[in-house]
């Protein structure tokens, strides 16, 4: 190719970019000349797509197969988004049938009054199962039932800054939308916390009555009893286990969740550790449940997993959680619940083909369990920063030139994607879970890397972790964090 040509293909690059990557963050549009000299600076530099003749290829392969984009709908008619109400902890009770594809459960909810009036009613979001009784303390409640929710009316008003303790006593068959809810199948019980065909996403409301949106994080104990030889994993750290033919296991986390990254996995399963020592004295616990036939392939799949956790720990700061784990089951893709990764095990099978999604998962730890997303129009957050990880790692792993090819496949993706459906913003997204949330959020995050440059963009990240770990963070707020740490006007930009 000859000098100009190439020149004439990165403008047309540049502009593209400029018109489906910069500022369409948001949907506020501010004229500036600055976008367009950044990316064709970026470009020409190689730290954008770079045009790259016979170049080894990617050592892992990038995978995020879009089968369904859901299309983003008004807020339901009574959502708990905005409650007055803030869980603080969950204890939850559960026997799983899983010849009857039936649960029997008790939620014991600790709800605190974040408002500045007496509240006397209070609304949990519960699909499919049926409610048998509830109760404030030792006080029964009344209650009404509706498709998608459980009114209460209290007892006794409960004054600002108080809280009750309730007791939902719930049995029946839990839903699911084909990709997120509660699942049984012959070989295992699981839950997925996201759904891609339903509005909001979050999933616990199908086996947990809940205020069941990102902002409300809470304390998760999960009693849960399972036949044998099933084992039974969840968050955090197993308390106890007992009994031999129904067995019964405790499960506690130490740290706030949301909702929707609470779950559990059940199955005839092995298990094997990958223990990562990040210093003298600090390691942390690594446990995969797997099937027994696949234990050597996920051994190999799974070597990548240490590597990540040491290199994401040396950039955005340690590991946050008491373990991390992950869970074959029969679901489709995975799923980043906190400390505990539910895998399909489609996906593990010995060929390392999949790594990247791992390292995605992995990922997330960071960028949307311990900083999770404030509202679903901000999943960006999420999504972008955990697509944009695996660039990184691939760069830290196997160098620049992986890391280059790895993001012109993105943009590849990206812009096949918005010849079919067009271009629209990623915060509030016309679509959740394509390419736009993913690709060119990794995109927008590798440009802004380039615009601020590597040091502020590194301190920038660990900055927007301190500010919001155990908490919720909305795209304004990661705008005046990289806004703060660089000391430039990025209005622009975003």
């Amino acid at each position: 190719m000859s000098p100009e040509s190439r020149r004439r293909l990165l403008d047309r690059l540049a502009a593209r970019l400029q018109h489906a990557g910069r500022a369409r963050v948001t949907r506020r549009h501010r004229r500036s000349s600055a976008p367009a000299r950044f990316l064709r600076e970026a470009i020409r530099t190689g730290l954008t797509i770079a045009l790259l003749a016979g170049s080894a290829r990617a050592q892992l392969k990038p995978v995020r197969v879009f089968e369904v984009e859901q299309h983003r709908l008004p807020p339901q008619p009574g959502s708990s988004l905005l409650s007055p109400w803030d869980a603080r902890r969950y204890t939850v009770t559960l026997k799983l049938l899983p010849s009857e594809k039936q649960l029997a459960g008790k939620a014991e909810i600790t709800v605190a009054n974040v408002s500045s009036e007496p509240l006397s009613e209070l609304r949990l979001d519960l699909l499919a199962l049926q409610v048998d009784s509830v109760f404030a303390g030792s006080n029964p409640v009344s209650f009404e039932r509706t498709s998608r929710q459980v009114r209460l009316a209290l007892p006794e008003p409960v004054a600002p800054g108080d809280s009750v303790d309730l007791a939902v006593h719930y049995h029946g068959q839990p839903t699911n939308d084909g990709f997120g809810g509660f699942f049984f199948t012959p070989e295992a019980a699981y839950t997925i916390g996201e759904g891609i065909h339903t509005n909001p996403p979050s999933m616990t409301r199908t086996w947990i009555p809940s205020l069941d949106h990102p902002s409300d994080k809470a304390l998760f104990t999960l009693t849960a009893s399972v036949p044998a030889p099933w084992t039974l994993a969840s968050n955090g750290l197993l308390v106890s286990q007992s009994g031999v033919d129904t067995v019964v296991y405790t499960w506690r986390s130490r740290y706030p969740m949301a909702t929707y990254l609470f779950a559990l996995a059940a199955a005839d399963y092995d298990t094997f550790r990958q223990d990562v020592v990040l210093a003298p004295g600090d390691t942390v616990p690594v446990v995969n449940y797997v099937y027994p036939n696949r234990r050597k392939a996920a051994q190999f799949d799974y070597a990548v997993v240490p590597q990540a956790l040491r290199f994401f720990s040396e950039r955005f700061g340690r590991y946050p959680f008491e373990k991390y784990g992950t869970a074959l089951a029969p679901c489709r893709g995975a799923m980043e619940h906190q400390t505990l990764t539910t895998i399909s095990d489609a996906l593990v099978n010995g060929s390392g083909r999949w790594q990247l999604v791992f390292v995605h998962e992995l990922a997330h730890q960071w960028w949307g369990d311990l900083v999770t997303l404030a509202s679903w129009e901000d999943i960006w957050l999420n999504e972008g920063f955990a697509t944009y990880c695996e660039a990184l790692f691939e760069e830290h792993a196997f160098g620049r030139e992986s890391m280059v090819q790895l993001l012109d496949r993105y943009a590849t993706d990206y812009f096949a994607a918005v010849g079919k459906r067009g271009a629209f913003p990623i915060h509030a997204p016309e679509y959740m879970w394509g390419p736009t949330v993913y690709y060119k959020g990794a995109w927008v995050l590798h440009m802004l890397r380039f615009v601020i440059g590597d040091s502020a963009f590194w301190r920038g990240l660990r900055t927007y972790r301190q500010r919001h770990q155990f908490g919720n963070a909305s795209i304004r707020d990661f705008e005046s964090v990289i806004e703060d740490v660089s000391g430039l006007d990025l209005k622009w930009f975003f």
